[in-house]
């Protein structure tokens, strides 16, 4: 079971963030369509898993050879294997995800137009402009850390509450 460990928000997590983006952004030379910084670790003053999660978005999807090949150029693998991104099979969104753990980072990757990278940001910018929900997101993460019941069980308990954020989202026209 993986032990799922929260540590107190960090500064540098903006700059970590922001030297990727320069990686990114060189590597793949402007031919990418967003690259936005995500998860717990965008959100001022939570505690969050040290890992930087970055939104790629792409045009075409799922993405080409090319792709592939400079971000494992980049030190990047797929999520639970050496060669391959793990591809998101679900009822929702489809997405790939990269790791890079050397440089701890998580790259979710989505065509442009999927609304699940857009949950992304409305969910992330909602948690930023109203800090009664991050503090409540913040409790839960840390219960469900405490509980020591692996990330699988966490990941899965979190999304109620994401659920509900992206329904007031939608449910007051800010889409």
């Amino acid at each position: 079971m993986n032990e799922v460990v929260l540590v107190p928000h960090d500064d540098q997590w903006l700059e970590r963030y922001k030297a990727e983006r320069r990686r990114l952004s060189i590597k793949f030379n402007g031919s990418l369509a967003d690259i936005q910084h995500v998860g717990s670790t965008a959100i001022p003053g939570i505690a969050a898993k040290p890992v930087i999660d970055i939104l790629i978005t792409v045009w075409e999807f799922p993405p080409t050879s090319w792709f592939h090949s400079g971000m494992l150029e980049l030190g990047y693998g797929r999520a639970l294997g050496p060669d391959q991104p793990q591809l998101i099979k679900t009822d929702g969104p489809q997405h790939w995800i990269y790791r890079n753990d050397a440089r701890g980072i998580s790259a979710h990757v989505y065509w442009t137009s999927d609304p699940g990278a857009e949950e992304m940001i409305l969910f992330r910018d909602y948690l930023r402009e109203h800090p009664e929900a991050a503090a409540e997101y913040e409790e839960i993460k840390l219960r469900l850390a405490s509980e020591g019941r692996g990330f699988h069980h966490y990941t899965l308990s979190k999304t109620s509450f994401v659920i509900r954020i992206i329904g007031q989202i939608r449910e007051s026209g800010h889409h």
